[in-house]
């Protein structure tokens, strides 16, 4: 069984996307793959060329993929850049609920977090979702969907 995380941040910047990236590696997750498909592309570039990457592309919800292949970790970083989305998201699979706990864990501390859920793959959007952390800044719209009143 595979276990998914959902972290829904404010629109991040650079010096966040660069300081979550180096914290994952600093604590044991590595960049193996990286790229704008899915799945992405073996990666051995620098800290910087991966923050360019997430951030580079126009579309409205910019999208990079990455993988832990050694620890059958994936993650997704989607930037959104039209105003009707108050947060944009980084989300991450893995059957190592530990790897989950690290990347729940440094999205919380590098990004502006609103709430970070975790269920299992293949739950769908109606399972119960567990509430890992959840600010005071949590959107009415993101609070109303995963805690219950």
């Amino acid at each position: 069984m595979s276990h998914v995380l959902y972290a829904y941040i404010a629109k991040p910047t650079e010096a966040q996307v660069g300081s979550f990236l180096r914290t994952l590696q600093e604590r044991g997750i590595s960049i193996s793959h990286l790229g704008k498909s899915d799945p992405p592309r073996k990666f051995s570039g620098s800290g910087e060329e991966a923050v360019s990457m997430v951030f580079s592309g126009t579309d409205l919800t910019n999208y990079t993929f990455g993988r832990d292949a050694a620890q059958k970790l994936h993650f997704d970083i989607q930037i959104h850049h039209a105003p009707r989305w108050s947060h944009s998201t980084v989300s991450a699979s893995s059957p190592d609920t530990d790897a989950l706990a690290i990347v729940a864990d440094v999205a919380a501390t590098a990004f502006d977090s609103f709430i970070t859920i975790r269920g299992v793959t293949g739950g769908g959007k109606e399972q119960a979702w567990e509430v890992v952390h959840i600010t005071e800044r949590c959107p009415d719209e993101l609070r109303s969907k995963f805690v219950a009143a």
